[in-house]
Order: C-alpha cells, then sequence, then structure tokens
C-alpha cells in the first residue's frame, strides 16, 4: 500500500506541475491577447486563436484542480451525519464516500474518453485555429482517473485504519477521527 500511497503522491505533483504550466500560458497568451487587441498589426483580424487556446487552457486547470482536490480532501461536503456518528460510523461514512467518488470518477473517465473518441471520429476542429478539438477532452479522463485513483488510495487508508494525512495546508482532517 505505500507504493500506491507513492504513485498517488507522485501523480498529485505531476498533475500540480501541469497546472502551473497551463496556468503560466494562460497568463502569456492573456497579455498577448490583450496587447493584440490594443495595438492590431495593420490589417489583421486579431489572434482568434489566443482566446481559443485561454479557454481551452482554462478547462484543464478546471479538471486538474477538481482531481488535486480530491487528493488533498479540499471538495465541499456535508459532514452533518458524519459529525452526528459514533466513530465507527464515520469510518464507515468515509468508506462508502469514497467507493462513491471512485465509482463517479471512473464513469467520469470512461465517458470522458467516449466523447474524446466520437470527437476524433467526426474530425472537430477548434474555428480560430483550426487544431483539431478532440486532444482537448483528454482532461476529462486524466481528471476522472486521477481523482479515481486518489479517491481508492484514501479509500484504502481508511480500511486500514489511518488517520487521514493533513491538507496542504496543514491542518488534520477530522473526516475518519
Amino acid at each position: 500500500m505505500a507504493a500506491y500511497h507513492r504513485f498517488c503522491d507522485w501523480l498529485a505533483l505531476a498533475l500540480g506541475i501541469a497546472a502551473g504550466v497551463v496556468f503560466f500560458a494562460q497568463v502569456a497568451m492573456m497579455c498577448a491577447s490583450a496587447f493584440i487587441a490594443t495595438f492590431p498589426p495593420e490589417g489583421s483580424m486579431g489572434a482568434p486563436w489566443l482566446s481559443e487556446m485561454t479557454i481551452q487552457g482554462l478547462y484543464w486547470l478546471g479538471f486538474m484542480g477538481a482531481a488535486l482536490a480530491v487528493r488533498h480532501r479540499a471538495h465541499l461536503g456535508l459532514d452533518a451525519l458524519s459529525r452526528l456518528a459514533p466513530p465507527w460510523g464515520r469510518r464507515a461514512l468515509g468508506a462508502v464516500t469514497w467507493v462513491v467518488v471512485a465509482a463517479f470518477s471512473v464513469e467520469f473517465a470512461r465517458r470522458g474518453y467516449l466523447f474524446l473518441a466520437r470527437t476524433a471520429r467526426g474530425g472537430e476542429v477548434l474555428p480560430g485555429s483550426g487544431l483539431p478539438q478532440a486532444p482537448f477532452y483528454w482532461c476529462v479522463v486524466i481528471s476522472g482517473a486521477a481523482s479515481a485513483a486518489f479517491a481508492v488510495d484514501h479509500l484504502l487508508g481508511l480500511l486500514a485504519g489511518e488517520t487521514p494525512r493533513p491538507d496542504p495546508d496543514g491542518r488534520a482532517d477530522q473526516e475518519a477521527a
């Protein structure tokens, strides 16, 4: 199980680095777009592909952030029932929660892949750049698969009796206490 924890740590690090790269690319594209809009080259229609890529990057950031939120237990949740339950009940509710999150994430990744494949078969392209649209849907597949992996990691830890690791801010998660 320790190897799986390390794999999930590596996956979260890779997603975080990728999100940082996408974020800085977003900022550069937005600055370039603002510059081109303010000082358009002679006879230019601007750069519609910049807006298009900025929107696609926003999708990637959102989906990578969602997966990282699962890793760090940072999603919003309703914990009224678990707060009223005895410790064994909180552990059981936590296990059910992680099973549901994992199942939803697997289905999310599967349907994302089906959509990606259908878009690729249809030959759809982005109108501003003419780039194929399908590769941009990999963010759905990657996010779903990573979220499922993180949910399984949390479930395994919970079933092994481990205390949840602290969140990124260093506060202990009280979910399974």
